[in-house]
């Protein structure tokens, strides 16, 4: 009898910047937040199947960013990344605890910033720091922040850019404002090798704009309330030059092993991140959920979209003859 295939190591990509990174807060182990409009479930390990599939999460520890010490939620922290890549974030404010998550295994680190109160990251590795900045308005040419000093972006970018290769843009009780964007993303550009995100945008629109200036969208709070969803964040970025717009979607196992060429459209990809399963679009059928009939299921691992945002690549646990 074959031996068992082990359980999938969700990894990085290489095939694109990733369109959206989904975010959750968690506390005493829990997922906050579970049951509001999204309807996410209180367990991580059950959250992370279906937001796991577009790569990379990011894990809000609100305890720590409370001063609270939760042995629970390190515990889990620790399980999510024997299972996939994620960046942590909460708490941050100690070279120790820095290298601590680094060493085991956390892709980024996400620091809250604050003017002159950085030093504590000397040494780290700076390819894996991003710099969180809050915006609390504009001021003239001015992008105003949190965290001291004169307020002004402009001025805090040396030291984000001495200490981080990723800024992190919020909006603190006003929406995202693209503008704004444009102003930091110009900043970033100066900086080489610098990538710019940004937090909990309102709209799919909002995640196409962003997408097509090369800034990554963190989704935390619309996935909880249920105002915006991957599916529908994808669907935004993905261009078809088909008469049906319909999208190719190459369909390839745990080794990338090509399995096959199907289509998928807005539905199908809802539909497959929601059941985690293959389900694509046929041209005779329909939405065609593959195995439903035949028992040939596939578990949808992956997804991964190509630079161009006109095709897509679906890693599946194929089950049974295909």
């Amino acid at each position: 009898m074959a031996a068992a295939k082990p359980a999938y190591k969700r990894t990085h990509s290489a095939m694109n910047t990733k369109v959206v990174i989904p975010a959750f807060n968690l506390s005493g182990g829990k997922v906050v937040g579970a049951g509001e409009g999204g309807e996410l479930p209180s367990d991580p390990l059950e959250l992370v199947k279906s937001f796991g599939i577009v790569g990379e999460v990011v894990v809000y520890d609100d305890d720590a960013a409370s001063g609270a010490d939760s042995k629970d939620n390190a515990k889990m922290m620790d399980m999510l990344l024997d299972i996939l890549p994620c960046r942590l974030a909460g708490g941050f404010t100690t070279n120790e605890r820095v290298y601590d998550w680094l060493d085991k295994g956390a892709s980024q680190v996400v620091v809250e910033y604050a003017a002159a109160n950085l030093g504590f990251l000397d040494g780290v590795p700076k390819e894996r720091i991003t710099i969180a900045v809050t915006v609390t308005g504009i001021e003239g040419d001015n992008v105003l922040v949190a965290g001291g000093g004169a307020g002004h972006l402009k001025e805090a970018m040396e030291e984000i850019a001495y200490y981080g290769t990723r800024l992190l843009l919020r909006f603190a009780d006003m929406p995202v404002d693209r503008s704004v964007v444009e102003s930091a993303k110009a900043l970033v550009d100066g900086v080489k090798g610098m990538m710019l995100n940004v937090e909990d945008v309102a709209a799919a629109d909002d995640v196409a704009f962003l997408d097509a200036k090369g800034i990554e969208t963190i989704l935390n709070k619309p996935l909880r309330n249920g105002s915006l969803t991957i599916a529908a964040a994808l669907g935004a970025v993905l261009v078809s030059d088909r008469a049906d717009g319909l999208i190719p979607t190459v369909v390839v196992d745990e080794d990338l092993i090509s399995l096959g060429l199907c289509y998928s459209n807005d539905q199908s990809v809802s539909e497959a991140l929601k059941r985690c399963v293959g389900v694509y679009w046929s041209r005779t059928r329909g939405l065609w959920i593959k195995g439903l009939t035949s028992g040939a299921t596939q578990e949808l691992l992956r997804i991964d979209l190509d630079c161009d945002r006109d095709s897509m690549r679906f890693v599946v646990r194929q089950a049974g003859s295909g």
